[in-house]
């Protein structure tokens, strides 16, 4: 008789990380100490030069639900994520950078929840730890008291408000059913703001998308809220010109799909980007004395309102 196939997972757990052995292990183990224990943790080390692999190697060792994989060159968040989608063998797929944490009931809840609705993705609050303060210090989406459904022009129009943290944060347990259904991957180009990116594209397939209210993801931002400490831990750095042109790409690739809301938003977040962008290289150029800044000044006129604006902000503290 032949033997029946290993029954895949409930949830494979992807992360991705690049010279984290300050932080892999405490992520692993979150992922562990589940109290949904049928799940995998696939590790996608891209190529780091530190202790990383060899720490997943020995987590491996100690449980066999952790599959460790190395890539053979560094090709960024983007390229290790879509190796562990690849890999996973789970009804969902979940992210975890390796510097953050789940709760230890979250996938349980996330998964029964969205058993229940029906959902092709659902991701909660996040808790946001500030490395500086060592603790959890606020939630990303204080303002959420029930769950919600999460529609494209609500995701293009809650993250051009500066008030508020971006939906790109979020942290999804995709359908891996509905991912390959519509061949649905990071884009592996991207080094920031990739995860917007694949995001807005699951919700123009038609994402059954739900948030719930509870903070179950330990999200570690770049820089502490409270003490504005700048995390160690990071490998995410700011590139405001490769987030214009991915979200150009968007509206190049998508923008027949779209209504004109959802349009007319595309078109906002690409020049909230292009802003940004001009602004960061009138301020490396200064910081350069770089003679090409007030060229760069005159042909951007937001760069003077920025500039402005950081004045006055620093006058009125």
């Amino acid at each position: 008789m032949t033997p029946a196939p290993p029954k895949a997972p409930c949830v494979s757990v992807v992360i991705p990380v690049f010279n984290g052995e300050a932080c892999l292990e405490a992520a692993v183990r979150s992922v562990l100490a589940q109290t949904l224990v049928d799940l995998e943790v696939v590790i996608v080390d891209d190529a780091s030069t530190d202790a990383s692999f060899a720490i997943a190697t020995r987590l491996a060792e100690e449980d066999v639900r952790v599959r460790p994989v190395r890539l053979p060159r560094n090709g960024g968040p983007s390229a290790a994520r879509n190796r562990g989608f690849a890999l996973g063998a789970g009804e969902w797929i979940a992210i975890l950078d390796a510097d953050d944490r789940f709760e230890p009931t979250r996938l349980a809840h996330l998964t029964r929840f969205a058993g229940e609705q029906g959902c092709d993705m659902v991701a909660d609050d996040l808790a946001i730890f500030d490395l500086g303060c060592n603790a959890v210090v606020a939630t990303a989406y204080p303002e959420m008291q029930e769950p919600v459904t999460l529609s494209l022009e609500d995701l293009l129009r809650h993250d051009l408000s500066a008030d508020r943290t971006p939906y790109g944060w979020l942290k999804p347990v995709w359908s891996r059913a509905f991912l390959a259904r519509h061949a649905l991957v990071y884009a592996e180009d991207q080094r920031y703001a990739e995860d917007f990116d694949l995001l807005f594209r699951c919700l123009v397939e038609g994402a059954r998308f739900q948030i719930v209210p509870e903070a179950g993801y330990v999200y570690t931002p770049r820089r502490g809220p409270v003490s504005g400490q700048t995390s160690h831990l990071s490998q995410t750095r700011q590139d405001f010109r490769a987030a214009l042109r991915a979200n150009e790409v968007l509206l190049q690739t998508h923008g027949g799909r779209l209504s004109p809301g959802e349009r007319a938003l595309l078109q906002q977040r690409i020049a909230f980007f292009e802003t940004r962008a001009a602004y960061g290289e009138f301020l490396d150029l200064m910081r350069r004395r770089s003679p090409r800044a007030l060229s760069h000044a005159a042909r951007h006129p937001s760069v003077v309102a920025g500039a402005l604006s950081a004045i006055r902000r620093r006058l009125t503290r």
